[in-house]
């Protein structure tokens, strides 16, 4: 079970990677913002402590270290698509949970600290009741920002469920 820690004197900001962590294919538009964004925070950009976490459905929001941060986007744009790849890892996290090598970390996200998720729609539907029950329970305030701009240009190519 998860345990939050106590308010911070000073908040942190959270940059959630979530849409990055798992990314393979063609750059595009929200992961060249996503991405430049993260670079800032590592490189101090912030007014505040800035680090950097993914969300997991049956574990919440882990920390993701400014070293795997750095090297998630040296990598980006540059990991092949392969269904092999993603049979193997399916198989590693198999692995992992059966012999208890993957442990629930300690949910990073503290009262007053802020979550900042560029792209606003990266966590599926499905996974949005949690990440919003999670955010509760721990304090943590949402930034969310609507980097696609044309739901707000063609209103009429969009139902209000998108």
């Amino acid at each position: 079970m998860q345990t939050t820690r106590p308010a911070s004197p000073s908040p942190t900001l959270w940059y959630d990677l979530t849409a990055l962590d798992r990314f393979v294919g063609n750059v595009t538009g929200i992961q060249r913002a996503i991405s430049a964004v993260a670079r800032a925070l590592l490189d101090g950009a912030a007014p505040m402590p800035a680090r950097f976490c993914t969300w997991r459905k049956k574990m919440g929001f882990f920390e993701v270290s400014a070293a795997e941060t750095a090297a998630l986007l040296a990598t980006l744009g540059r990991r092949p698509r392969s269904d092999a790849n993603e049979r193997w890892e399916k198989i590693q996290r198999r692995i992992r949970r059966r012999i208890g090598v993957a442990h629930p970390p300690v949910a990073p996200l503290a009262p007053g600290d802020f979550l900042v998720n560029l792209g606003f729609g990266n966590h599926p539907d499905r996974h949005r009741p949690g990440v919003a029950d999670f955010l509760a329970k721990h304090g943590t305030r949402y930034v969310g920002f609507i980097y696609d701009v044309l739901p707000l240009r063609y209103p009429e190519w969009w139902s209000f469920e998108q």
